[in-house]
C-alpha cells in the first residue's frame, strides 16, 4: 500500500476525515506547467526512474488548494496571533511551497546546468541542488532558476484564486 493511502487511512481513522482523492486527468486538477514535467531522457535517467521519486498523491483541484489558503490563514490568525493581512501573506507563502513541494523539479543530468544547458568549466562548477532527486545547476545559475520555479508557482496559484497579498509594510 503507497504511502498516501497509508496516510489518508489514518486520517480517517484518527479524525473521521472522509475525502476521496481526486482523480489524476480531472478538469480541475491544479499541475505544473508541461514543461516541467517533461522528463525524457536525461543524463541516463529515464521516466521510470522519474516515476519512481514522483509523488504518490494525486494532485489537487482548486477546492483544495483553496480550502488549504483558508486553513493557513486560519491557523496563523488565529493561534499565531497576527494580523489578518498578515495570515493572508503567510498563507500565501505557504500554498507556494507546498506547489514547489507538489510540483518537483525534473531530475537533471550532472553534465550540464539545468538552467543554462552548458557544461561545468572551469570557474563554474556544476552542483546539486535540493533534496532526494537534484537538479545540477552553476551556482550562479540558481537565482534565475529559482525565480522561474517561483513564477511557474505564483501563476499556477493564480488561476485558482490565490493572489499575493501586501503586507501592508
Amino acid at each position: 500500500m503507497s504511502a498516501y493511502r497509508n496516510f489518508i487511512q489514518r486520517l480517517e481513522s484518527e479524525i473521521g476525515l472522509s475525502k476521496p482523492p481526486k482523480a489524476p486527468n480531472s478538469p480541475n486538477v491544479l499541475q505544473a506547467p508541461s514543461a516541467i514535467h517533461d522528463l525524457g531522457t536525461l543524463g541516463g535517467f529515464d521516466e521510470r526512474d522519474a516515476a519512481k521519486l514522483a509523488h504518490d498523491a494525486p494532485p489537487w483541484d482548486v477546492e483544495d488548494w483553496r480550502s488549504f489558503h483558508a486553513e493557513r490563514v486560519s491557523i496563523t490568525e488565529f493561534d499565531g496571533r497576527v494580523p489578518h493581512t498578515i495570515a493572508e501573506v503567510r498563507a500565501y507563502q505557504a500554498c507556494i511551497l507546498e506547489w514547489l513541494n507538489q510540483n518537483p523539479p525534473p531530475i537533471t543530468s550532472p553534465s550540464q546546468c539545468a538552467e543554462c544547458r552548458r557544461p561545468e568549466m572551469p570557474g563554474a562548477e556544476i552542483v546539486p541542488f535540493g533534496t532526494g532527486a537534484h537538479v545540477w545547476l552553476h551556482a550562479a545559475c540558481w537565482r534565475p532558476w529559482q525565480a522561474r520555479r517561483l513564477g511557474h508557482a505564483k501563476a499556477a496559484l493564480k488561476v485558482v484564486g490565490i493572489n499575493a497579498v501586501s503586507n501592508g509594510e
